[in-house]
This record gives structure tokens, C-alpha cells and sequence, in this order.
């Protein structure tokens, strides 16, 4: 017997390789067949540490389908509940401060029962042997910072994901992106920290601050180097070293990496909570924007004028009108808002935006 692996030589395993682990979750869900349960009671019968991974492995399933109930219930309905409730309140108390007490007794311990189950779950999961994952999601006009297991920061742009082990193990720190995630690596000379995108592009770093865009829906995947040094590496060979100032960007298309100068300050404001153009043509503003307000703009270009029109200008916390009365002024557009519609009665689709770029 190893600690991973268990052999069996009977006749029908012989020479086959058994994870326990595998065994006994299926076990706990109700998924063996016979001859499973069957091998399962002899392991058990051979070894005491295996009778532990069996508890183990049974709280970790317990906990998983209460996560899985508590996830489940129906917050509409239980909302609509509390309509009702406060109602019956009116005479005595306004309807704001009862709804606010009600969801609040209610919210209150499904958020900590959540929490607690679900950190207890990371916990047994790991005193297994697993490497468990977690992911964090900006919403859309939202940025959030995490910090990591190796203190390293993360800021995480409108509409984008980081997903990273819940503790760093062996000789390297991996994570992964979706969208736009700005990293400030907590410096271990031994460990070097590793982005992986997806897109065949990973960037390799030690203590250092850097961008990485790599947006799925776009074929390009910039790294901008704000201080320290990256490496950019494709199919797991080193392509470049970048310098602080300069960005390396991917093209998943024509399979090539190009290396220039850039205004980091520009390409990392919306950390900020800016978004930040210098000499930006108008594709990557109505780009951009889109990205920062979860809206679609739909630019309309029959002059071929784009070019023409350079943009230079900051943006904090103006709203998407604002925003579009400022580039009126410095452009000659014109614009038409169509209102969100419903998908299936429930979910709004993304706004959008039609832009025409007219002759002056």
C-alpha cells in the first residue's frame, strides 16, 4: 500500500491502480458499484489512517451539499416574504427600517453559515492533500484588490477574474487571469510568481509591479512593466525581459510579441479609479469605456475621420453622459443611447451606445 495509491491483486483488479481518495468520495456520494464497496471495506480493514481519511472525506461531502443547500435558497422569494412581513408594520414602523431589521436578522446568518462551511471545506480539503483554488470576480464598474497567500497584491479590473490557490506550494506561485489584473509581487527570490493567461502567454516575475490585459474577447495580451522585471515567455520558452516603462504585447493571431515604450501612469490609473487617455485614437477610447461602464458602443465612422482624432483626457467619476458630452466638445460626434432590454424577463442585457463621427 502507498500513502496516494492502492494496489489490490484480485480478480477483478488485479493490476489496477486505485486512488482512495477517488474511492471514497464516490463512496460518500453514493457512486461505487459492489465490487467498489467491496474493496473499500478491505482497505479500511488494513489500515488506520485510511479509516481517518474516510471521516475526512465524509465531513468534507457534508459540508459541501450544506455550502450547496444554503447556496440554493431562493433569495426572491425569501425577499418577497419579507415584503409581506413588513407590511404588517406599517402602522408602527416605516417600511424602510422594517424591511432593513428583517433581511438583516435573515442575511446575516446565511452570510456567516456560507462563510464558515466554506472555509471549513478549504481546510479539509487541504489536510487531504488538495491544492485548493478560489477565484475573485470584479463587477462590472467595480475594481477590488485582494491580497494574496504570499502577501502579494491584486487589483482587479471591471469585469475580470484572478483565480489562485488558497496557499502557494513547491517551487514556483501561480495564478491565473481573466481581463485585466494588476499585480504587486511580494518579493521571494526562491519562488518566482507566474501569470498564466490562457492565451499561451505567461509572465514570470519575483518582487515587482506589473499589468497584465488579456482579455478574451481581444487578440492581443499586453504586459506593461511598471518596476523590478518580467519575463515573457511563450510555450514555456523565454521570449524577452522587459524593462519599467515598457510593455510586451502578445498577438495570439500573427504569433508574434512586439516591445515598446509606454506611459505606465496611462495604462494603470484605473487602479485609481481612473481611466486615463493620452494620445488615445478613438477605437481604444470607446473600447475602454465600454469596459468601464458595461456598455456596448457601436461606433459609426462613414467619413473614415478616425484618424484624424487623438484623444487626451482623464475621467474619475463622471457618468457615461458626462463622459460623452466632454468628447462631443473635442469631437464631432454624435450619439443615441438605446435602453437596456430584458433577456428571458429577468436579465438585462448590456446597454448600448450607437457613436457617429461626422464632418464638422
Amino acid at each position: 500500500m502507498q500513502k496516494n495509491h492502492w494496489y489490490m491483486n484480485s480478480k477483478n483488479y488485479n493490476r489496477m491502480e486505485h486512488s482512495k481518495e477517488i474511492l471514497f468520495f464516490k463512496h460518500c456520494n453514493g457512486q461505487t458499484t459492489p465490487e467498489e464497496d467491496s474493496l473499500i471495506r478491505e482497505i479500511l480493514s488494513c489500515s488506520e489512517e485510511s479509516r481517518e481519511e474516510m471521516e475526512a472525506v465524509k465531513k468534507v461531502t457534508l459540508l459541501e451539499k450544506q455550502i450547496d443547500e444554503l447556496s440554493r435558497y431562493d433569495t426572491k422569494k425569501g425577499y418577497d416574504k419579507m415584503i409581506q412581513k413588513a407590511k404588517k408594520y406599517r402602522k408602527h414602523l416605516s417600511i424602510r427600517r422594517s424591511l432593513l431589521n428583517i433581511c438583516a436578522a435573515m442575511a446575516l446568518p446565511l452570510f456567516i453559515s456560507v462563510t464558515v462551511l466554506a472555509y471549513k471545506n478549504i481546510e479539509m480539503k487541504e489536510r487531504l492533500g488538495h491544492t485548493c483554488w478560489q477565484s475573485v470576480s470584479a463587477a462590472p464598474g467595480a475594481v477590488i484588490s485582494v491580497e494574496l497567500p504570499d502577501h502579494t497584491m491584486a487589483w482587479i479590473n471591471s469585469g475580470s477574474s484572478l483565480s489562485y490557490p488558497t496557499r502557494f506550494k513547491g517551487g514556483k506561485r501561480t495564478v491565473r487571469i481573466i481581463g485585466e489584473v494588476y499585480f504587486d509581487v511580494a518579493t521571494d527570490s526562491r519562488r518566482p510568481f507566474n501569470v498564466i493567461t490562457g492565451t499561451g502567454l505567461e509572465v514570470v516575475a519575483h518582487g515587482t509591479q506589473f499589468n497584465v490585459e488579456a482579455y478574451p474577447d481581444e487578440t492581443e495580451i499586453e504586459t506593461t512593466l511598471v518596476d523590478g522585471s518580467v519575463s515573457l515567455l511563450l510555450g514555456g520558452e523565454e521570449k524577452c525581459i522587459l524593462e519599467p516603462g515598457e510593455s510586451g504585447t502578445y498577438s495570439s493571431d500573427s504569433k508574434t510579441l512586439r516591445i515598446k515604450q509606454v506611459n505606465t501612469e496611462e495604462k494603470t490609473a484605473w487602479i485609481n479609479g481612473k481611466i486615463m487617455f493620452r494620445n488615445a485614437p478613438i477605437e481604444e477610447v470607446f473600447e475602454r469605456l465600454g469596459r468601464r461602464y458595461n456598455t456596448d458602443f457601436i461606433l459609426h465612422d462613414p467619413y473614415n475621420l478616425s484618424d484624424r482624432y487623438r484623444c487626451r483626457i482623464t475621467f474619475q467619476d463622471e457618468t457615461i453622459q458626462q463622459v460623452l458630452g466632454y468628447l462631443a466638445i473635442a469631437a464631432p460626434i454624435r450619439y443615441e443611447s438605446h435602453s437596456p432590454v430584458r433577456q428571458n424577463g429577468d436579465v438585462l442585457e448590456r446597454q448600448k451606445i450607437e457613436v457617429w463621427l461626422e464632418k464638422r
